[in-house]
Parts: structure tokens; sequence; C-alpha cells
């Protein structure tokens, strides 16, 4: 699957959402009508990093980016979803 447009255009096509999974609070992204979560990563895990904010939006970032660069996966780097 190849979303089109720049960068900018592609994160801003993404719906995100708070969804409880197996009991754990995740933030979950998704394109609109796909089934997959494209990215998704336990929020309090995330608040716990010794980090910025600043730091933890940019490594969300990068993640939702590496996906939707120039074709799209999802699922996890342990764990991927293949996509035909």
């Amino acid at each position: 699957m190849v979303m089109t447009g720049t960068i900018e255009e592609k994160l801003a096509q993404l719906v995100r959402t708070e969804e409880e999974i197996s009991g754990t609070l995740y933030v979950v992204y998704r394109i609109p009508g796909h089934p997959w979560h494209l990215f998704k990563y336990d929020k309090a895990l995330v608040d716990s990093f010794p980090m910025t904010q600043e730091e933890k939006d940019l490594g969300i970032r990068l993640c939702l980016e590496a996906r939707v660069n120039k074709s799209v996966w999802f699922g996890s780097i342990l764990d991927p979803v293949v996509v035909l």
C-alpha cells in the first residue's frame, strides 16, 4: 500500500485514538478504512521514559514516518503484518 503526498500530508491523514487492549491503554494510529494498527504504543510505558515531551513526540513521529515513507507497513518490528 502506498500513501500519496508529503510526509506532513500522510501524517495528517492518520487517525489517533486511545484504546484499552488486554488491560493496557495504548495510543493507536490507523489509516482510515484499514483494520490494522499502523502503529501503537503503551501510553504508561512511554510516559515513564525519562525524556522530555518533545523527545517523546519526536520518537513517535519517527516511528510513524518510517511506516508511511514509501510503502506502508503495519505491526511492530518484531511482529510485522504483511499486506499484499
